[in-house]
């Protein structure tokens, strides 16, 4: 009895020492599942929540296309929940295809503060007069209580108020620009195409078939890839007259321009109007954006389509820099005092800055293979821009009395 007693406390005892052996070897598992982790995280600055961060980081972090090794400082991650909100992200498939079947039918937006509706009458003048049954988005950037009444009662107008609450605290300074790439997001998901015009445009004519057209024409190539499109652009008769007709006519042919068009010229290059902090978020190559191909070109006036071009080169990005204030602002960035007469199109800027308008042409250059052909118009006779000018309210603005041309939405 005696030795069998013996015998069941070695058996225990061996047991014992083999639960041991395993428990120690799980922990040492898990320990070393936590070291690894811990470096990781450590290593990319980042706390993994959940199995979607990686996927996150690489959404918010901007490649240069056709460097693919060179990536730019990623955006704050609180920023992923604005790409969910206007359907932005990689998984979102939130963008039109243009097909023969394709129908344009863009809305008229713009966004303004009370300083500038004075301003905008002759926007709204010039829409009533040459494009009647065009639906009108009006962003109220803050009006007063009569303001806010004449605009709800302008012809096709459906009024919007930007809700400032819900995006960072820089977004209120309005002289940062940081609101516009919000409304052209919300519009676009909202509406597909869009013009956006600052109080300033003035639309001069009815037939703005030939700008579509330029867009439209991606119907005759519907898999084609357009960046290498754009590298390998060897455009025919290059020497002969210089005319919108001609552009024009080349252009639909080659059919190579983006769908977020720009079309007003603002005099100088977009290296010294761009803070140098914006390449941190943004790499560029500022040999190429050095060059006289890369002019800055207004970022008031714009004709746009939800493409998947447009979702993946520019429209996220834009709105990710506005969203961070280092990107759209970054210190010792200014408007003024800044002379570009003679400062060429390859000087490099450490405080003269341009805010929404250098991020967009930053985007846009490196989107077109550095070449401001490939997402400007190059027409000029439809519109016309006037700062400062001054209309008195009327009721010609108004819809007829009996509302024949209200547009319902």
């Amino acid at each position: 009895m005696e030795n069998i007693y013996l015998i069941s406390i070695k058996n225990i005892s061996f047991c014992l020492n083999n639960f041991k052996r395993i428990l120690f070897f799980i922990l040492a598992i898990v320990s070393l599942n936590f070291i690894i982790s811990s470096s990781v995280n450590n290593n990319t600055n980042e706390r993994f929540f959940d199995g979607g961060s990686y996927q996150r980081k690489e959404e918010l972090t901007y490649k240069l296309w056709n460097f693919n090794s060179t990536k730019g400082r990623t955006f704050n991650l609180s920023l992923y929940k604005y790409l969910e909100e206007f359907k932005l992200r990689s998984i979102d498939i939130d963008y039109v295809n243009i097909t023969s079947s394709f129908i344009l039918e863009p809305v008229i937006v713009t966004a303004l503060s009370q300083n500038h509706f004075i301003e905008s009458l002759s926007l709204f003048e010039s829409i009533r007069r040459y494009l009647p049954n065009t639906k009108i988005i009006v962003y109220d950037l803050g009006f007063d209580d009569e303001t806010i009444k004449k605009v709800k009662a302008i012809c096709n107008v459906k009024y919007r108020k930007f809700n400032f609450d819900k995006y960072p605290s820089h977004v209120r300074n309005l002289h940062l620009y940081s609101w516009k790439a919000i409304v052209i997001a919300e519009t676009l998901r909202d509406f597909k195409s869009i013009w956006y015009a600052d109080a300033s445009v003035k639309f001069k004519s009815s037939d703005l078939s030939r700008i579509y057209s330029l867009v439209t024409c991606h119907s005759r190539h519907p898999s084609y890839n357009r960046s290498l499109r754009r590298l390998k652009r060897n455009p025919k008769n290059d020497n002969q007259k210089n005319s919108e007709l001609f552009d024009w006519k080349l252009n639909v042919e080659h059919c190579q321009k983006s769908s977020y068009l720009l079309h007003s010229f603002t005099g100088h290059g977009i290296l010294p109007a761009t803070h140098n902090g914006v390449f941190k978020y943004f790499p560029s190559n500022l040999t190429l954006i050095g060059t006289e191909k890369n002019k800055m070109y207004e970022a008031g006036f714009v004709f746009a389509v939800k493409t998947k071009d447009t979702v993946d080169n520019v429209l996220k990005w834009y709105l990710l820099c506005s969203l961070e204030k280092d990107c759209i602002s970054p210190p010792n960035s200014r408007l003024a005092p800044c002379n570009f007469n003679n400062a060429g199109y390859d000087k490099i800027s450490y405080d003269c800055h341009r805010y929404d308008q250098s991020v967009v042409n930053v985007l846009l250059s490196n989107a077109n293979n550095f070449d401001t052909s490939n997402y400007i118009s190059q027409l000029e006779n439809f519109f016309e821009i006037k700062r400062r000018e001054n209309r008195k309210w009327g009721e010609d603005l108004k819809c007829s009395a009996d509302n024949s041309s209200q547009i319902i939405y």
